[in-house]
């Protein structure tokens, strides 16, 4: 089964993080799909019947997004391109039966705006990151660096909305909004799938010393430390594979941008449980406890 819909696309563009931790408001920490003068206009089909995922809180397919005028970067920019469809579900009861529930529209659309929200801010953390190293490389002046650094990024993704036939112009009416879908594109699955390098759980890494992608997990402890020290205790990126941001409560005075991830006692334990490495030691970043 498949389902081919006209919709409003919203591109996560990568918004600078002073911008997002300067914002004492909600409203402007967080990725938004309020105005339709952002959007592209387009379409999806989303091949329900190819489900290539089911989460805690989504489910995976694949589709195909075509935008009516293509994107420069990011997705959209080739017609009928392949993307992986997320869509966010509830579990039923015991007495409900095994099968996933859908949310009501109004509600689907909040909660997967939450979810690009997440990638939002993971961009920003990430870019904000590099951007620190390449300071530190500047500043060192050294040709031959004694870490390796790995060059990281979170998916291209936005979120698509379509709507039920309305009267009149006002098409972004949240009361004519049918579905909302986080697209994002599409990685074909290595052979030994996909690795969750960092739980939000825990400080340190998932993977044992001698598993060859070991230093990549080391690099994303040391992200953490980076952006926990750079922003002042404030926020740093989490459970990564599919990330979390963990922020202090001060942020946005204390709104709740990120959901349930976003576990304040486990932010408070990370000076506790990060261990420094190599890629701390040379960047020089102060132990945390």
């Amino acid at each position: 089964m498949h389902t081919s819909e006209r919709i409003e696309f919203y591109q996560l563009k990568q918004c600078p993080l002073y911008e997002l931790l300067g914002s004492n408001e909600a409203q402007g920490a967080q990725f938004s799909t309020c105005d339709p003068g952002h959007a592209s206009q387009g379409s999806i089909l989303v091949e329900f019947s190819q489900n290539i995922g089911v989460g805690t809180f989504k489910t995976a397919h694949t589709g195909h997004l075509t935008s009516t005028h293509l994107a420069q970067s990011g997705l959209g920019m080739t017609p009928n391109e392949l993307v992986a469809v997320k869509r966010m579900y509830r579990r039923r009861t015991a007495a409900e039966g095994s099968a996933v529930l859908r949310f009501p529209p109004a509600d689907e659309y909040a909660k997967t705006v939450q979810e690009a929200n997440l990638l939002y801010w993971a961009s920003s953390l990430m870019e904000f990151t590099y951007s620190a190293i390449r300071h530190r490389v500047s500043q060192t002046g050294q040709e031959t660096l004694p870490v390796t650094i790995p060059y990281l990024r979170f998916v291209h993704a936005g979120v698509a909305v379509s709507h039920d036939q309305v009267m009149g112009t006002n098409i972004s009416n949240a009361s004519s909004i049918r579905r909302t879908y986080l697209v994002e594109e599409f990685i074909e699955e290595a052979s030994d799938g996909f690795v969750k390098f960092v739980h939000n759980g825990d400080a340190n890494p998932l993977l044992d010393h001698d598993d060859p992608l070991y230093d990549i997990a080391e690099f994303l402890c040391f992200t953490q430390h980076l952006q926990y020290f750079k922003t002042d205790g404030s926020v740093f990126v989490s459970d990564l594979q599919d990330p979390q941001i963990m922020t202090s409560p001060k942020v946005a005075n204390g709104k709740d941008l990120f959901g349930d991830g976003n576990v304040a006692s486990v932010f408070e334990k990370f000076p506790e449980q990060h261990h420094c490495n190599e890629y701390c030691t040379w960047f020089g970043l102060p132990e945390l406890t």
